[in-house]
């Protein structure tokens, strides 16, 4: 009787241990799957902020575009305005001249 005792002594103690061991490791994988899971949360909101901030950055990139070609197509103007003016000038120059040299002609036959 005391082998079969102290065998049964020996394998309670063995599944004690067992079910201590078993209880940490759940414990521990508890722990794990709460990080996974705070790390994944993280990670979604990481990539939520990357894809807001690429919108930003995408809008600002059109505004800047749009801005560039405002200022490109007011320069154009301007520019052809100025080219507008030179060449009525020009031409006010030109009439101007005609009309003295019609005038020293009307003179000198008179």
């Amino acid at each position: 009787g005391e082998v079969r005792g102290s065998q049964k002594a020996a394998i309670a103690a063995l599944e004690s241990r067992l079910q201590e061991v078993s209880a940490r490791l759940q414990e521990r994988e508890g722990a794990w799957r709460q990080v996974l899971a705070e790390k994944e949360q993280e990670t979604a909101e990481l990539r939520s902020s990357l894809g807001e901030a690429q919108a930003h950055l995408a809008g600002q990139l059109q505004a800047a575009e749009a801005r560039h070609l405002q200022d490109l197509q007011r320069e154009r103007d301007a520019h052809e305005s100025r080219a507008r003016e030179h060449q009525e000038q020009m031409h006010r120059e030109m009439q101007r001249l005609v009309n003295e040299e019609r005038e020293r002609g009307k003179r000198e036959r008179e």
